[in-house]
């Protein structure tokens, strides 16, 4: 477009009122076009350039105005649904612990006091949320090879030198009366590396096109053996999972993906197969009945609870001793137990409520590397969602895996960054060009 006075004035007027800054040479473009367009058909009935121009820009009205109503198309949004059922997984969490504490109250677990802790990890996650929110999700992109780095190291270390044992397992960085299990964090930390990492296309140096083939799927395997050797196998799921379909979405080979997808899945099968106390522990999900003093106690004893809470359940802070761990891993049967069915159902509800609000949301956002990291946390918060919900019926098995947001332990840290980061993108969504 060739510079005028009289356009570049009208188009700064316009951009002044649009506060994102990233959308003033695209609204320059679009806007300066059609003020050329009009400025050539005048020009063209006999008018000269300065009477073309002024004609042209009356056309397009007033500039002030037109500034405020594209401002309305480009500001920040928040996706209050989102952040909604973030709430109110929260407010829930805390009635669970305060339930929790009353249930174990004079007992060895009743000085631990589940529901204060609890409180000063959503306070803090709180905090990194808003942090998350407020930070320009872009700048990650270009230190994905460093947070790939340190999380493949940060694994390694704990699994082997630093962290702390817990039920067998070196999951644990212990600070003080508070811990971390750096392993469940990892898919999501993992996740927005490799996403940044694929899409800008820059592996280092490799002689041909093989030997970065051979590399990308190193890039990938390499968490999938630390799972392995740290015998984390939900973690492991979710990760490759979420990598799957990321490779999807990024390759546009969905095929790949599903074949590949198959592939590990037999693979699992035929280890679960193999290995007598997998298999067990899966035979006493699925048919608890034909083992109801071992494999299938624990899932018999939810069923019995399930059944027998009705729809309003047993109160606050009810008590059941054969239930083992009902801050973390059986916190779902619990809360139907002690709330009923009709909590289950809110639980269910809010379950689908924040799915269907992720899954729109990507959809809506258009800036490829938000897109690709809001996919792939949607996938792992999903996962750990719907299974959660599952172990609650006593019907699947039981795998350790804490109900995001809900459950209790610093794990909530890493859910609420990765809430901040959703939303952080979904905010930003209509402020940055698409080619940006």
């Amino acid at each position: 477009m060739r510079k005028h006075e009289g356009v570049g004035d009208f188009l700064d007027r316009v951009c002044a009122r649009i506060r994102s800054r990233e959308m003033h040479p695209d609204v320059r473009l679009e806007i300066g076009g059609h003020l050329e367009q009009l400025i050539a058909e005048k020009e063209a009935e006999g008018a000269s350039r300065e009477e073309a121009e002024a004609w042209a820009t009356r056309q397009m009205g007033d500039p002030d105005l037109l500034g405020k109503q594209l401002h309305q198309l480009h500001k920040p949004r928040m996706n209050w649904g989102l952040l909604l059922a973030v709430v109110l997984f929260s407010i829930l969490s805390l009635i669970a612990m305060m339930s929790v504490d009353a249930s174990y109250r004079g007992t060895i677990y009743g000085q631990i006091e589940f529901a204060k802790r609890q409180s000063v990890y959503i306070a803090l996650g709180t905090v990194v949320l808003l942090v998350c929110y407020f930070f320009d999700f872009r700048r990650l992109r270009r230190f994905s090879w460093l947070l790939y780095a340190i999380t493949l190291f940060g694994m390694i270390a704990t699994t082997s030198v630093y962290g702390t044992s817990v039920n067998g397992l070196k999951h644990y960085i212990v600070v003080g009366p508070f811990s971390l299990n750096l392993i469940a964090c990892s898919p999501y930390l993992l996740i927005v590396a490799i996403a940044g990492i694929w899409l800008d296309g820059k592996m280092p140096a490799a002689v041909n096109a093989a030997g970065q083939r051979l590399m990308k799927l190193g890039l990938l395997a390499a968490p999938c053996l630390i799972y392995i050797q740290a015998r984390a196998l939900p973690e492991l799921v979710i990760y490759a999972v979420a990598v799957l379909v990321l490779l999807g979405w990024v390759t546009r080979s969905w095929l790949r993906s599903t074949l590949i997808a198959l592939g590990a899945g037999a693979a699992g099968i035929l280890y679960i197969w193999g290995n007598p106390y997998l298999r067990g522990r899966v035979g006493g999900a699925l048919f608890p009945q034909d083992d109801p003093l071992g494999n299938g106690y624990m899932y018999m004893q939810q069923l019995d609870m399930i059944r027998s809470a009705g729809w309003w359940g047993h109160g606050f802070g009810t008590m059941n001793d054969k239930l083992p761990m009902i801050q973390s891993d059986m916190l779902l049967s619990y809360l139907i137990y002690s709330f009923g069915w009709a909590a289950g159902l809110l639980l269910l509800a809010a379950v689908i409520w924040f799915v269907v609000r992720m899954a729109k949301a990507v959809q809506v956002v258009r800036e490829s590397y938000g897109r690709a990291i809001m996919l792939a946390l949607s996938v792992i918060l999903a996962i750990q969602l719907i299974y959660g919900l599952a172990m609650a019926t006593g019907r699947v098995m039981l795998v350790g895996l804490p109900f995001p947001f809900l459950g209790y332990g610093s794990h909530v840290l890493m859910e609420f960054a990765a809430a901040g980061l959703l939303l952080g993108i979904y905010r930003r969504k209509d402020m940055i060009p698409v080619h940006a």
